[in-house]
């Protein structure tokens, strides 16, 4: 074999060699190396598959820095051959090629490459990136490399993906068409530096460090803006962060990186890695520093649970009251996870067992009040929220407020209600809890477990004498309602077995229950005595609020338990009307089934169960509601209609629907022609000049329930006619300031309509 050299079988049997490539580093052959290191070997069958592949595509790539053709086949001869052999199959040659450098390995019996194992590595290589890059001849002839390769019986493509990742584009740098090796950037060995890094790669490393200046990798960072040191850190590559500090010059021990967030401390503490910890307080990190959310590395061990860092975090000089932006200190951190041996540390160090979060210092160290919020939270109440019931005897123990706090809104034993922690509940009480405290909403910490369907914690606080009648200042609320409205059946039992009062409350059980459609409980509430008929202060039943959600099958529990159908709230809206208005098509059929009035109109008469629909765009319920009888010119107190109503809303179809339905405005709110006029209207309403159109088509029509429009002038005394006449161009200019215009334009389809039947019917 000619030393590699490759040639060129094309039309013009020209002869060209190859470019020669080098790595900026040796990283392949210590990924190689280090796979035999680890016992993830390749046979020899894999290296000549990884080699035939790399040398299909350096030769691609050599075609495109070339002036050969583009149908030129690329096959690789030695010496010794001659023309004949040419034509063998390129794997071979490829493989007879890497075997002939290999002398001394007498060992290696090289099997037939099956084309699945081709398609895998070719696979690989292309998910690397492998495919637009050139690999150097000589390096797979490294008698090292191949002597690494075939010390493995296994027959597996294990290591390939390693070895790939580690000739990726990124790790070859192209030459052209010198055969001297490139000098590396510092932008090359840059990433090098950063991906041995970031794989715990110490060989890669030293390498790196002994050939370039250790300075200028000072800031160097991955994808994410961490520093090599701290990502070092975060995974635990303990020998890898002591090579950093000892071998870079004016290594920065707390650099945070291009975010300007963790330190390599803050990384190592947050996953638990004590060696490298302790390695970086011993060359002088700061334990003090915060992160971007006010987090210190204490924060950060006692969040996690890592009671050996806490304390020899706190052995150099960390700050136990440290906050961070939610105020919280580590102790509360520690508590919020759980973690006994952690509280019991930073407790030991003293930490303030009742310090509340959000009671931050400004930067003169004056109280500062800018940070508080409603949930202002102890070390007990954090862990109340998530039941760590040990801990919270440790903070009890030392101490900790079991009632609310002054500056508060919580009690310990509300939080643990409401979260459902029995245990720990009963530890509150057993310590002297208040069982009526309430929080911001009203709620004592029975309203919050019965509102939170907590019936074990329910059954506890009832047998310790909570006040099962207690309502809210404002609402009157009740654990009932409460429980009712969550549509919880068994603390619902559980209080009413315990004296609750089945109607307390402005919104009662049955409402609420009612509201959300919860038809077992509507039904248990009545047996045991609900009134189905009781008002809220707004006049507002039961049946109502059933109506208005669309809750069909409660409604009818409802009326045949007693409801009143068309009983009206204080402004007059029916059942009906409000379920017609939220478009609850099957309710309302059922109502109207059972005789509810379909004409009913508000007290105020600003709205009938039709113009509700129309208004709210209902088209099935309106066409229902017309069907059953509901009149669709019923004049309101504003003198509008539901055609107005529809058209204000911007509902075409139901516009469409009130025009050409038998007894709607086209029938009873006639628009009458001149007798001496039968030519449909043309209006555009864009048009400004309204008033020559209006003499030109001297229309009049007859408004007898519609909109009020002015007068128009109507014949040659110009007198003021008796009754409400006006042209349909004034109408629709008119509700042209109040309708989009697709409405519009509805309308004026119907104004036509109507002339022409009228002017029929006037023929006939």
């Amino acid at each position: 074999m000619n030393n590699g050299s490759l040639h060129m079988k094309g039309n013009n049997s020209r002869t060209t060699t190859t470019t020669t490539t080098s790595l900026t580093d040796q990283s392949l052959r210590t990924s190689l190396i280090r796979n035999t290191d680890h016992d993830t070997s390749l046979d020899l069958t894999d290296v000549s598959i990884l080699s035939v592949g790399l040398k299909r595509y350096q030769n691609h790539n050599h075609e495109m820095l070339t002036d050969d053709d583009e149908d030129n086949e690329v096959v690789e001869t030695s010496d010794d051959e001659d023309d004949d052999d040419d034509d063998e199959p390129f794997p071979s040659n490829s493989t007879n090629a890497l075997l002939n450098n290999t002398n001394n390995n007498d060992d290696m019996d090289l099997g037939l490459i099956d084309p699945d194992t081709q398609a895998k590595l070719a696979a690989i290589l292309e998910a690397t990136g492998i495919t637009n890059s050139p690999i150097p001849e000589d390096f797979w002839r490294d008698q090292q490399v191949v002597r690494l390769l075939t010390s493995s019986v296994t027959n597996n493509l294990n290591g390939l993906h390693e070895i790939a990742n580690a000739i990726s584009p990124s790790n070859i740098n192209l030459s052209g068409h010198q055969e001297k090796k490139s000098k590396s950037t510092n932008k090359d060995t840059s990433g090098t530096f950063v991906r041995a890094c970031m794989n715990n790669d110490i060989r890669t490393v030293e390498k790196i460090l002994q050939t370039t200046n250790g300075k200028e990798h000072l800031n160097d960072v991955n994808e994410d803006g961490d520093s090599v040191l701290a990502v070092a850190c975060s995974n635990g590559y303990t020998d890898l962060v002591r090579l950093l500090l000892t071998t870079i010059p004016d290594v920065d021990i707390n650099d945070r990186g291009t975010k300007q967030d963790c330190t390599p401390l803050m990384e190592a503490c947050n996953a638990g890695h004590y060696e490298i910890v302790e390695l970086l307080l011993k060359h002088n990190a700061n334990v003090n520093m915060q992160s971007t959310s006010g987090n210190t590395a204490l924060h950060y061990s006692a969040g996690g649970g890592y009671a050996d860092i806490v304390r020899l975090l706190l052995e150099h000089g960390a700050k136990v009251e440290e906050t961070n932006e939610n105020g919280h200190t580590p102790l509360m951190e520690a508590a919020s996870g759980g973690h006994v041996e952690v509280a019991r540390a930073l407790l030991d160090h003293g930490a303030g067992v009742n310090t509340l979060s959000n009671d931050s210092k400004d930067k003169n160290g004056n109280d500062s009040k800018q940070h508080k919020t409603d949930e202002m939270h102890t070390a007990l109440m954090e862990a109340c929220m998530d039941g760590h019931v040990q801990v919270a005897k440790l903070l009890l123990d030392h101490g900790a407020d079991v009632n609310m706090p002054p500056d508060s809104y919580e009690s310990p034993l509300t939080l643990s209600a409401c979260g459902g922690h029995i245990e720990l509940a009963s530890l509150l009480i057993e310590r002297g809890a208040n069982l009526e405290e309430v929080n911001d909403e009203g709620y004592t910490p029975l309203m919050e477990a019965s509102r939170e369907g907590h019936d074990d914690l329910v059954n506890l606080l009832v047998s310790q004498g909570a006040d099962v009648n207690r309502t809210t200042e404002d609402t009157q609320e009740t654990a009932l309602t409460l429980a009712c409205a969550g549509g919880f059946l068994d603390v619902a039992k559980i209080l009413l077995s315990n004296g609750a009062n089945v109607n307390l409350g402005q919104s009662t059980p049955l409402m609420e229950a009612s509201q959300e459609g919860h038809v077992e409980l509507v039904q248990y509430l009545i047996q045991n005595g609900a009134d189905v008929n009781q008002t809220t202060p707004a006049g507002e039943t039961a049946l109502a609020y059933a109506c208005e959600s669309g809750h069909s099958e409660v409604a009818e529990i409802l009326l045949n338990s007693g409801a009143h159908i068309d009983q009206a709230e204080n402004e007059g809206r029916t059942p009906l009307m409000k379920a017609a208005r939220a478009g609850h098509i099957c309710t309302v059929r059922y109502l109207i089934s059972k005789g509810a009035d379909v004409n009913r109109a508000t007290n105020s008469n600003d709205s009938t169960v039709l113009s509700l629909a129309c208004a709210g765009g209902h088209l099935d319920v309106a066409s229902l509601l017309l069907k059953h009888g509901s009149d669709p010119n019923h004049l309101l107190k504003d003198r509008s209609n539901c055609l107005i109503e529809a058209a204000k809303g911007g509902h075409t179809e139901i516009v469409k629907l009130l025009l050409e339905y038998p007894k709607s405005v086209t029938q009873r709110t006639q628009i009458i022609p001149p007798t001496n006029s039968v030519e449909p209207l043309h209006y555009d309403v864009t048009n400004e000049n309204d008033e020559e159109k209006d003499k030109e088509q001297n229309l009049t029509v007859t408004m007898s329930n519609t909109f009020p429009l002015p007068s128009s002038s109507s014949g040659d005394n110009n007198k003021r006619s008796s009754q409400t006449t006006n042209s349909p161009i004034q109408l629709l200019k008119s509700l042209q300031k109040i309708v989009p215009r697709n409405i519009l334009d509805v309308l004026q389809t119907g104004v036509n309509e109507s002339i022409k039947l009228h002017a029929d019917n006037d023929t006939k």
